[in-house]
């Protein structure tokens, strides 16, 4: 039995270093829209009012949060200041939207042109991701 314990310890340690390599490689690239796409996914954000959305799901998490933790008035202008759709816009709706083709894009703006009830549910509020995403920018606004 005490003849297996080094054994062990070397088969673990071999294992252990095969993670460690792994974390030296670098993370893949940022997805990207391209160029082309870009004028499509701000005709998306504009149609949808998408803005004007994270804006106010911002300045309504601010507002709750200075209610409860009693901020002054200037703490919460402060903390207003700092609300950045460009940041969020290229950080995460261009890295999101780079999925998406040509095709699909211009289908989203022609359905959304067509069907205005889709501005308040459409692609952009109704992800998940990036619901999550404006949550931690609005936590971030907040613990900065």
């Amino acid at each position: 039995m005490r003849k297996l314990i080094p054994l062990f310890t070397i088969f673990n340690l071999v294992l252990l270093s095969q993670n460690c390599n792994a974390q030296t490689e670098e993370p893949p690239k940022m997805a990207m829209v391209s160029d082309e796409n870009k004028p499509l996914v701000d005709k998306i954000i504009e149609i949808t009012n998408y803005e004007s959305y994270f804006k106010n799901y911002c300045e309504d998490f601010i507002k709750k949060t200075s209610e409860q933790e009693k901020w002054t008035k200037e703490k919460n202008e402060s903390v207003k200041a700092k609300i950045n759709f460009a940041k969020f816009k290229v950080l995460k709706l261009y890295n999101w939207l780079a999925k998406y083709s040509t095709k699909e894009l211009n289908g989203f703006i022609e359905s959304y042109k067509k069907d205005k009830k889709r501005e308040k549910k459409n692609i952009i509020i109704d992800d998940e991701n990036i619901a999550k995403h404006l949550d931690w920018y609005a936590q971030g606004l907040i613990k900065s």
